[in-house]
C-alpha cells in the first residue's frame, strides 16, 4: 500500500478483487466496504473502511486516522489476474525475485550485478488468449576458469 502525507487515503498498489480484512496493529477494522468508484466514498463512521474497486483507494474515518496515527495498516486481499495482466504480474514477480535474491542465490554461478534492460509485452496470439511478456537483464560475470 502507499499513501500521501496528511491524507485519510491509502492506495493499494495492485487493486485487489476482494479484500477480506484491513487491520491496524493486528486489530481488524469492524467493517470493510467495497465501493465502485471514489465518487461513491462517504464519511465513514469510526471502525469502518471503504475501498474503491476502480482505483484501489482506501477511505478511513477521520476519528480512526487520529486514533491510529503511526500504527501499521495491513490487509488480506485476493488478486485475480488473467490474460495480459497475468503475464505482467508474473514478470513483476520474476523482477522482484532477481532484485531480492541475486546476492544469495547460489544457482547464478558467477553472475552478479543484474541490470534490468527491459520489461515489455510482445504481441503473440492474444486473440487466442496467449500472451507474452519479455524481461531482459544484463549481468556481469567472471570466468572461474581464468582465475582472479
Amino acid at each position: 500500500m502507499s499513501a500521501s502525507a496528511n491524507s485519510n487515503r491509502l492506495t493499494f498498489t495492485n487493486i485487489p478483487n476482494t479484500v477480506t480484512n484491513i487491520k491496524h496493529n493486528t486489530v481488524a477494522f469492524g467493517t470493510v466496504t467495497k465501493v465502485a468508484t471514489d465518487a461513491l466514498f462517504t464519511s465513514p463512521s469510526a471502525g469502518t473502511v471503504q475501498w474503491s474497486y476502480s482505483s484501489g483507494n482506501l477511505n478511513f474515518a477521520a476519528a480512526d486516522i487520529a486514533s491510529y496515527d503511526t500504527q501499521a495498516i495491513t490487509s488480506t486481499s485476493v488478486n485475480v489476474v488473467e490474460g495480459k495482466k497475468a503475464a505482467q504480474y508474473l514478470a513483476r514477480q520474476v523482477i522482484k525475485a532477481i532484485r531480492n535474491n541475486w546476492r544469495t542465490d547460489g544457482t547464478l554461478n558467477g553472475l552478479f550485478y543484474p541490470l534490468k534492460i527491459g520489461n515489455t509485452p510482445i504481441p503473440y496470439d492474444e486473440e487466442f488468449g496467449i500472451f507474452r511478456q519479455t524481461i531482459e537483464y544484463q549481468f556481469r560475470a567472471y570466468n572461474t576458469g581464468e582465475g582472479l
